[in-house]
C-alpha cells in the first residue's frame, strides 16, 4: 500500500460516517444567518458497482460574480483503478444568490480511475481545477471557462508516478497565471510548485519550497503583495514561505513549533491544515492549524508580506479560536472586511469564529453553524459567504451572511460609441423580498431608477466611466461599482471583427496615427478584453519586441512607445475566448507616421 493510499484511507474513515445532514440554529452571530430557504443539492452522488453512492470533499473559489464548485464524486463505471474508490472530479457554478448558472459537469476525463481532492483558483477569465490523480500518482489540471466549458485538454502538472503525497495540492493566481503546489516523496518529502499559464501551458520547471527527511505535506496557498503565501505541515510543525511572483526566491519561516505528531506520515495524525487554511486581506496573510498539542483547538496566526508573525511567536503563539473545543480541517477566508475561520468539531459539526483585521475576535465564542458534514470549504463574494460540503451523498451549499441586499452589475468592460450595450443586475438579491429597485448611474451625467433587473444603455463619448448600481430592498441599500471603457468606432485595423474587443485603444481613432515632426515617442492606452490569455500576447515594433506591455484580462494601461522618423509598425496579437470552449486570436497593426 502506497504512503498515499494510507494516508487518505485515514481520511476516508472521517468521510464514511458521514450520512444525515441537518442545520442547527446559529449562536452569537444574528449577521451570519442562513440566506437560502433551504440548502442547495449541488450534486446527488451517482453510484456505482463500489456500493452506496458517495461524493468527497468538494472545493469553492468566488471569481467574476459567480461561484465555482467542484469535488469529487464516484462513478464506478469501468472502474480499475487498483483497490481505489473510482471517482471523477466535477465542477458547477452557482449565483452569489445562491442559484444555478450551469448544470454539474464533470472536470477529469472519465477513466475509472481514482481522481480525489480537488482545488480551484480563477485569474479573472479562467479557471484552473486541479486535483490528485491517485491512481497513477500524479497531479492533474483542467483550464475551465466562466461558462463551465473544458478549454483544452487535461494537464499533466507532475508525471505519473510523481509520489505525490497525500490530499495535499492546491493552487492560487496572481490575476494572469497560476502557481500549483504539492506534496510529494520521490526519496526526500518535499512542497513543490508549478506555473501554470492562464491558457493551460505550463511554466518553466517546478520551483521546490522545502525538503525534508521528516513528513512534509498538506500545502495551501494564497496570492497576495506580490508574493505567494504558502502553509504546510512539517513533522510537528507548520511551516510558511514566501514565493517572490518576480524572481521565484522562496523566503522560509516556522509559523506553528510542535503542533502535531513526529515520525513516520502512516503514524501522525492529521493536523488538518487541509488546503484554504490559508488566506490574504490586502495587506497581511493569514494561516489557521489545529494543534494538538493545546488540546487540539484551532489557532490562527497573521504574517506579513516580509514573514513576521503578528500574533505571537511559533512557540506557543496564535490566536486561538476554538477556546479548549478542539476542531479539525479548519479554513479562512477573507469578506466583509473581516476573516471567517470555519473547522469541524464534534460529531462533524461545522464551527466558525470571525477575526477582524487587527487580530482581535469578533465573536465572543465559537459559533455554531450546522452538524453532520465532512470537510466544509467557504469562499466569500465581499459580502455574504458560501459554505459547501458533502454528507457522502450529496454536495450541498448554503449562504451565510447579515441579511444584507446584494447588488451584482454585469457591464461590459469595453464596447464602442453609440453601441447599445445590455447591463445586467440579475445577480443581485436580497435575502428578505424578491422585489427590488435598481438605481444606475452610468457615469456620463444620466441615470435612471427601474425596477428591471436588465436594461440597455448608449455612450456617446468614448473614454472610462465608472458605472454605479444600487439596489433597494425595501429596507436596506446595496451598492457596487464597474468600470466600463468606450472606445471609439474604430478598432484599431483588427483582422477579425470577431475578436476586436480582446485589444482596443483608447486614446486613438485608427490604425494610422498620423504625428509631427520631431515626435520621439507615443504614450498608447490599450484596454484588453476579459477573457484574453495575456501569456499569449505579443507586441512587435519594426522587427523588435517590445517588453513594456503589462497585459492583464479586464485591465489597460498606457504604454510608451518609442518612434523614430517616418514610418514605424506596431504589430500586436493575443489569445482569449471568444465563445465556450472557442480560441481565437485578435491581430493588429498600428502605423504611427512622424513628419
Amino acid at each position: 500500500m502506497s504512503k498515499l493510499q494510507v494516508y487518505i484511507n485515514k481520511v476516508f474513515l472521517y468521510a464514511i460516517t458521514v450520512l444525515v445532514f441537518s442545520i442547527v440554529p446559529l449562536v452569537n452571530a444574528a449577521d451570519l444567518d442562513p440566506l437560502l430557504p433551504s440548502n442547495l443539492v449541488v450534486f446527488e452522488a451517482l453510484g456505482g458497482d463500489q456500493g452506496s453512492p458517495r461524493s468527497w470533499p468538494s472545493e469553492l473559489v468566488f471569481s467574476h460574480e459567480q461561484y465555482l464548485v467542484t469535488w469529487s464524486g464516484e462513478d464506478a463505471v469501468n472502474c480499475s483503478s487498483g483497490g481505489w474508490p473510482c471517482s471523477d472530479i466535477f465542477g458547477r457554478i452557482v449565483s452569489p444568490a445562491g442559484t444555478f448558472v450551469t448544470e454539474a459537469f464533470e472536470v477529469s476525463a472519465n477513466r475509472g480511475t481514482s481522481q480525489l481532492w480537488p482545488s480551484s483558483a480563477s485569474n479573472g477569465a479562467t479557471y484552473l481545477v486541479v486535483w490528485v490523480d491517485a491512481t497513477d500518482d500524479r497531479v492533474m489540471g483542467q483550464i475551465v471557462t466562466r461558462t463551465g466549458d473544458l478549454l483544452g485538454r487535461e494537464i499533466e502538472i507532475t508525471p505519473e508516478g510523481s509520489s505525490v503525497l497525500s490530499n495535499g495540492v492546491d493552487v492560487a493566481s496572481d490575476g494572469t497565471n497560476y502557481l500549483v503546489t504539492w506534496a510529494s516523496q520521490p526519496d526526500m518529502f518535499q512542497i513543490s510548485t508549478q506555473r501554470v499559464t492562464g491558457s493551460g501551458q505550463l511554466d518553466g520547471s517546478p520551483i521546490l519550497v522545502s525538503s525534508s527527511v521528516n513528513p512534509e505535506f498538506n500545502p495551501s496557498i494564497i496570492f497576495g503583495n506580490g508574493k505567494y503565501f504558502l502553509s504546510w505541515e512539517h513533522n510537528a510543525d507548520l511551516d510558511g514561505a514566501l514565493l517572490d511572483n518576480l524572481t521565484g526566491s522562496v523566503q522560509n519561516f516556522p509559523i506553528a513549533n510542535g503542533v502535531g505528531c513526529q515520525g513516520s506520515i502512516e503514524n501522525c495524525d492529521i493536523i488538518g491544515t487541509r488546503p484554504g487554511g490559508v488566506s490574504f486581506d490586502g495587506t497581511n496573510y493569514i494561516a489557521v492549524w489545529r494543534d494538538d498539542n493545546r488540546n487540539g483547538d484551532v489557532f490562527a496566526n497573521r504574517v506579513t508580506s516580509s514573514g513576521v508573525l503578528l500574533d505571537g511567536a511559533a512557540n506557543g503563539g496564535g490566536i486561538n479560536l476554538s477556546v479548549g473545543t478542539g476542531g479539525e480541517w479548519p479554513q479562512i477566508t477573507y469578506g466583509n472586511g473581516e476573516w471567517l475561520a470555519i473547522w469541524q468539531s464534534s460529531f462533524y459539526t461545522t464551527t466558525a469564529r470571525r477575526i477582524a483585521l487587527n487580530g482581535t475576535l469578533i465573536d465572543v465564542a465559537p459559533i455554531t453553524m450546522f452538524g453532520e458534514a465532512f470537510y466544509p470549504p467557504l469562499a466569500s463574494d465581499g459580502t455574504n459567504y458560501m459554505i459547501a460540503w458533502d454528507t457522502g451523498e450529496q454536495e450541498m451549499v448554503q449562504l451565510f451572511g447579515p441579511g444584507l441586499p446584494r447588488a451584482s452589475a454585469n457591464v461590459p468592460f469595453i464596447t464602442s460609441t453609440n453601441e447599445i450595450i445590455e447591463l445586467d443586475a440579475s445577480n443581485s438579491f436580497s435575502p428578505v423580498t424578491n422585489a427590488l429597485t435598481y438605481n444606475w448611474d452610468f457615469g456620463d451625467n444620466i441615470s435612471l431608477m427601474t425596477t428591471s433587473p436588465v436594461i440597455t444603455h448608449n455612450f456617446s463619448t468614448s473614454g472610462n466611466y465608472l458605472v454605479s448600481l444600487s439596489v433597494d430592498d425595501g429596507s436596506q441599500v446595496s451598492s457596487t461599482y464597474e468600470s466600463v471603457t468606450i472606445v471609439s468606432d474604430s478598432s484599431g485595423g483588427g483582422q477579425n471583427s470577431e475578436v476586436d474587443d480582446f485589444l482596443s485603444f483608447i486614446n486613438i481613432d485608427s490604425s494610422r496615427v498620423r504625428l509631427p515632426a520631431g515626435t520621439t515617442s507615443f504614450d498608447l492606452k490599450i484596454a484588453y478584453g476579459q477573457t484574453i490569455f495575456a501569456d499569449t500576447f505579443q507586441a512587435v515594433l519594426e522587427g523588435q519586441s517590445v517588453g513594456s506591455f503589462n497585459p492583464h484580462a479586464g485591465s489597460d494601461e498606457i504604454v510608451n512607445i518609442p518612434l523614430v522618423s517616418g514610418r514605424n509598425v506596431l504589430k500586436l496579437s493575443v489569445e482569449g475566448i471568444k465563445a465556450p470552449a472557442h480560441i481565437a486570436k485578435d491581430q493588429d497593426q498600428l502605423v504611427f507616421l512622424v513628419d
